[in-house]
């Protein structure tokens, strides 16, 4: 199984769609291969949890954690 070299992390709470999307492009314009490395998005209880929003696209990379409260 092969490990993501470098893991990416950001905190965030009722983020702006177009915001995060630009760190997603970001993230993903990086010259590392996208199989070496992962963004992890903590949803810090957001009010309406990112992964039910349709008006975000996550790749394959992105993986989200809800933490059930904020902080």
């Amino acid at each position: 199984v092969n490990m993501p070299l470098v893991s990416a992390i950001i905190c965030t709470y009722s983020p702006r769609a177009d915001y995060l999307s630009r760190v997603i492009e970001s993230y993903a314009a990086q010259t590392l291969p996208a199989a070496l490395r992962e963004l992890i998005i903590v949803d810090s209880a957001s009010p309406r949890p990112i992964t039910e929003r349709a008006d975000l696209n996550l790749p394959d990379w992105v993986r989200v954690v809800r933490a059930s409260e904020p902080g």
